[in-house]
């Protein structure tokens, strides 16, 4: 099994045990609609990325693919942002 593998392997034991769980009583998930090309269910989260966070997280959302991206295509666009972020801003 590779590292990948065991690593979801282990979220996913965390999610079943309950540690990764909503607050009971509190919806952080609305509806929003249905996606037109597979009819699934599209959720807004309460619990996202808001405008006011500073740093690198309000602006790697904006560099991730929106849908039908393989996870190897998200992780080629996080290390395409570590590497553009790290240039930016090192010493010279």
């Amino acid at each position: 099994m590779t590292d990948n593998w065991k690593t979801a392997k282990h979220i996913l034991d965390l999610i079943q045990n309950g540690y990764l769980s909503d607050p009971p009583s509190i919806p952080l998930y609305t509806v929003k609609g249905l996606d037109k090309k597979t009819s699934l269910t599209i959720y807004k989260c309460a619990q996202g990325t808001n405008a006011t966070e500073g740093g690198v997280h309000k602006h790697i959302r904006a560099r991730l693919p929106k849908c039908g991206a393989s996870i190897h295509h998200v992780n080629a666009c996080l290390h395409d942002f570590v590497l553009h972020h790290n240039l930016m801003v090192r010493d010279f």
